[in-house]
């Protein structure tokens, strides 16, 4: 009979552990499923608040529990005040301090341009040695030939070029040039090469 007693208690103590696995399971799948359901919520509390359905409504069954309800509006508006409150530093910042810097591109940048008339030899506005200075000009066969000689080059109509922004920007001024490719392309995409 002991023998029997302690088959009996291996099965007993086999029949627990499985019983224990499968509420360990089901309680982190509970938790997991409350995670995700509250991460949810709070990335998007306006709309889980505009798109709720409680109790309360007829005909539908609620698909946001009350205390949800709560979370999302609190947080929602901790978020709204928290965004007054940062731009209203940032506008009597920007209003009273004349001292913070405007971000304003950058004039060292490469442009591609397009030129609309002939305009002939042209010396480069920001000259300061002849090694810093490069201009690609583009011709008909997309071939292209690098200028350096003393930053003076020739612009011819409907001829693509590459420069320097700084170098070109009185001609953009004056609307004998284009940037290329125009209308100018705005994605937001970052392409490395």
């Amino acid at each position: 009979m002991e023998v029997d007693g302690g088959i009996l208690g291996i099965e007993d103590k086999i029949e627990r552990d499985l019983i224990n696995l499968h509420t360990n399971r089901s309680t982190n799948m509970l938790k997991m499923y409350l995670k995700q359901r509250i991460m949810k919520i709070s990335e998007f509390p306006d709309f889980s608040i505009a798109n709720s359905r409680t109790n309360n409504d007829l005909n539908s069954e609620s698909n946001i529990s009350p205390e949800e309800a709560i979370f999302a509006l609190k947080l929602s508006k901790l978020q709204w005040k928290y965004l007054d409150e940062t731009i209203s530093k940032m506008k009597n910042t920007l209003a009273t301090d004349s001292s913070v810097p405007i971000p304003a591109p950058s004039l060292h940048r490469s442009v591609r341009f397009k030129c609309i008339d002939s305009i002939g030899r042209v010396q480069l506005q920001s000259l300061v040695t002849p090694e810093n200075v490069s201009f690609t000009q583009f011709d008909a066969q997309n071939h292209f030939s690098q200028n350096d000689s003393e930053g003076v080059i020739n612009i011819e109509k409907g001829k693509i070029y590459t420069c320097k922004y700084e170098d070109v920007r009185t001609l953009l001024d004056q609307n004998t040039i284009q940037l290329w490719p125009w209308p100018p392309i705005t994605s937001n995409k970052n392409y490395s090469y």
